[in-house]
């Protein structure tokens, strides 16, 4: 559903239209609802994780591992967007190999050590997670401008005034919520007697949001060629 289709779809579920309900204030509600539904995604994604559709650059990226340094801070990628979640790391050894580094449990007594840290150098085989900060167990002794090599999750792609044929970057069938929360907040505002109906249609599309993204993770049914029977 393109942006000129979700702010139709708000204005017919409370009567609205852009004098009543000005484009400016529709955008704020529609980034609000946009925030509100990627924080479900985040909740509910398993193995197949969520990326926004929009996204031109790839949820990859490398960052500097340096000499003398165990910590690194992943605040935003290449393009600038903010990273809300790292999902995989890898660094780099001396010869400039990469490894997955497992991440461990910040609650764990192991956590508690590489936090500490052991004085050791070498290539860094573990690390801790506290938000977007990365510690590791050694200090690297090396430096590689790319050495260490992450997988994140970043913010949604928001909408802005100007916007027309912009489409959110979930899965279409539920960008209707979008409209939903903006015609919520908007007739919350007014008192409109249709938000009653309109959280209770809320919570089941987000049910149904929620329900979907958990599916993702459910691995693949495989039919055994041998065993298929056309009949």
């Amino acid at each position: 559903m393109i942006y000129t289709d979700i702010k139709s779809f708000a204005d017919d579920l409370i009567g609205t239209d852009d004098t009543k309900f000005p484009v400016a204030r529709k955008t704020r509600f529609a980034n609000r609802a946009l925030e509100r539904i990627e924080s479900l995604i985040l909740s509910a994604d398993g193995k197949i994780k969520f990326d926004d559709k929009n996204n031109s650059i790839p949820p990859i990226g490398t960052w500097a591992l340096t000499a003398g340094n165990r910590t690194q801070q992943i605040l935003e990628d290449s393009g600038g967007n903010p990273i809300l979640k790292i999902v995989a790391v890898s660094v780099k050894d001396k010869e400039g190999t990469y490894h997955d580094i497992e991440i461990v449990d910040v609650r764990t007594p192991d956590a508690a050590l590489i936090r500490k840290g052991n004085g050791e150098t070498g290539t860094p085989r573990k690390a801790v997670l506290l938000g977007n900060n990365l510690i590791f167990d050694y200090t690297p002794d090396y430096g590689f401008s790319d050495g260490i090599q992450i997988i994140y999750q970043s913010l949604m792609i928001p909408f802005v005034v100007a916007d027309t044929t912009a489409e959110a970057g979930f899965d279409d069938q539920f960008h209707s919520l979008i409209s939903m929360w903006m015609a919520y907040w908007e007739g919350l505002k007014r008192g409109k007697k249709q938000v009653a109906s309109l959280r209770q249609e809320i919570q089941v599309m987000e049910g149904q949001l929620l329900e979907h993204y958990q599916g993702l993770e459910s691995d693949p049914v495989v039919i055994e060629a041998e065993r298929y029977d056309p009949r």
